[in-house]
């Protein structure tokens, strides 16, 4: 009878070790992924938020389009002055200047902010003080950031009363 007593508590501790022993990994192992489920699922919902955010900042960039294209014409990521000399020809014309010459540009980084280039060029023209004070004003008004920095002329060839030939340094930016 104790055996049999003794038998059956000594198989239900082997049944229950073993029991344990083959299950305990497993469910450590899905404990385990259950914690590794909730912190992914976590991060995913922290992308989400953080991609709506984006989506909304977007958005609301799209109202001001035409605000911001105009201060990447302002200031473009493209140093080529090819437009730039477009422009002087065209609007000097219009104004009522003729465009004679244009020196080579010196480029140079800012002091306070390298990113930015600064291109330094000389321009000579010809016609009257008043064609001058109007392409002076067309390139005040221009989305581009021109900056005159300096302007000398001579007086009017024997003949050509009233045309002046005018030499300016103008400077534009690039980032």
């Amino acid at each position: 009878m104790i055996n049999k007593t003794l038998l059956i508590v000594i198989i239900l501790f082997l049944v229950l070790s073993l029991g344990l022993l083959l299950f305990l990994p497993k469910y450590q192992t899905l404990k385990s992924s259950r914690s590794t489920i909730k912190d992914t699922q976590q991060e995913i919902k922290q992308y989400q938020d953080y991609f709506s955010k984006i989506e909304k900042t977007s958005e609301e960039l799209k109202k001001y389009s035409d605000a911001l294209s105009k201060i990447d014409f302002a200031l473009p990521s493209d140093p080529s002055l090819i437009p730039v000399y477009y422009f002087l020809q065209k609007n000097s014309a219009q104004a009522g200047l003729a465009f004679k010459d244009i020196g080579v540009a010196k480029t140079s980084a800012m002091e306070e902010k390298p990113a930015i280039q600064k291109h330094t060029f000389s321009a000579s023209f010809s016609g009257s003080y008043f064609a001058l004070k109007n392409f002076l004003s067309v390139l005040e008004k221009s989305a581009r950031l021109f900056e005159v920095e300096s302007i000398s002329f001579s007086s009017p060839p024997q003949g050509k009363e009233g045309t002046f030939i005018f030499n300016l340094t103008i400077s534009v930016h690039s980032y």
